[in-house]
This record gives structure tokens, C-alpha cells and sequence, in this order.
């Protein structure tokens, strides 16, 4: 039986995502996204900012993806990124009213800037102008899969169309993504996109 990527653990998924695999990053992102950005919104008060911190923290593992050293679980690592991401915050806005125990303990248990909303917004623009190239039909299965969040086998039976159609439309979509991206780091722009869309 065919091991399938969210089944497995951070450590078999940072061997594929470091080595460049976006789908493997996907897994990890969905996975600790809402935790991190539900412990800065504990914090904070605030979903917008706690959504760009925890927006920051993802980026930076995928841009460490090299470099990253730790035991059997990603959590650790993260964690320490949006409490530090949250400190900073408070400190730049003096208004630093909680205290690093209060934030370790609320740890425990679950820079922005005008910069990252401009930055946000040229994201949601630039998906779109991406995504209106592609022709209609593709545009559309891209759309379902990667913004309303549906499986293959869903967009297929909606659609009325194989599956395999489903899929290859999918990749040849994400072929035109990366060639507007020197990086190719087009895995997390979706799911920045995708978060962006579902304010």
C-alpha cells in the first residue's frame, strides 16, 4: 500500500521538502499553520497579525529548509519562531504588557510591518493575473483544487471528467506557476494564496 505524505512523520517529510519538494512542505505547512497561528492570536488579540507571523515562521523553514537541525518533530523549532515572532511584535509596538512566562506557558499548551500587507496584497494580485492565462477549464480545476480545497477524485466528479484529466491539467497549471518564480517556490505561495482567499 502506497504511503501517502501526511501520514508521515516531520522527519520523513523534511528529507523530501529539503531537497525541494513542495508537496511534502505542504503537508508540514497544513499541519502546524492554524496551531502557530492560533498561539500568537492567544497573544495578540489580533487575527490579521497572527496570521502574518505565522505566515513568517512557515517561510522561514521553507528558506532554512538546508540548514535545519532537530530531533523527530518540527514543533519545537516552530514554536520558538512565533514566540519570538509574538516578542517582537510587542516590543516594537512597546507594548510589551505580558510577560515571557505568560508566553511560555501559554506555549505549553496550544516584524510586522505596512511591508507585509503590501506584500500580501501583491499576492492575492499576481495569483490572479497567473491564474487568468491559464485557459477556462484549467483555471477552474486549479481553482478547486488549490482554493476551495477539494480532492482530485471531487473536482473529477464534479466536472464529469477522468481523473487522470483532473491531474494532469493540475500539473501542467503548476508548470505555468513556476515560470513566473526564479525560486520555485511555488508550493508556499499557494498556500499563502489559499489563506489569503479564506480571510
Amino acid at each position: 500500500m502506497k504511503i501517502k505524505l501526511k501520514d508521515l512523520t516531520d522527519s520523513d517529510l523534511y528529507i523530501y521538502f529539503r531537497e525541494g519538494d513542495e508537496q511534502a512542505f505542504e503537508v508540514v505547512f497544513k499541519r502546524y499553520f492554524k496551531r502557530l497561528r492560533a498561539f500568537a492570536l492567544t497573544i495578540l488579540k489580533d487575527e490579521y497579525i497572527a496570521e502574518e507571523l505565522a505566515i513568517d515562521v512557515m517561510l522561514r523553514l521553507w528558506n532554512k529548509k538546508s540548514d535545519l537541525a532537530f530531533d523527530n518533530s518540527l514543533q519545537p523549532f516552530l514554536f520558538k519562531c512565533i514566540k519570538n515572532g509574538v516578542l517582537d511584535h510587542l516590543k516594537k509596538k512597546k507594548i510589551m504588557t505580558t510577560s515571557i512566562d505568560e508566553l511560555d506557558e501559554t506555549l505549553e499548551t496550544s516584524y510586522l510591518s505596512a511591508d507585509s500587507q503590501l506584500l500580501a496584497k501583491e499576492l492575492e494580485e499576481k495569483y490572479k493575473v497567473i491564474l487568468a492565462e491559464l485557459p477556462e477549464q484549467r483555471r477552474l480545476i486549479f481553482h478547486m483544487s488549490r482554493i476551495e480545497n477539494l480532492s482530485n477524485q471531487e473536482i473529477a466528479d464534479r466536472l464529469n471528467i477522468s481523473l487522470q484529466t483532473v491531474k494532469n491539467q493540475i500539473s501542467t497549471s503548476l508548470k505555468h506557476f513556476r515560470k513566473h518564480f526564479d525560486d520555485k517556490d511555488v508550493s508556499i505561495f499557494l498556500c499563502i494564496i489559499g489563506l489569503l482567499f479564506h480571510r
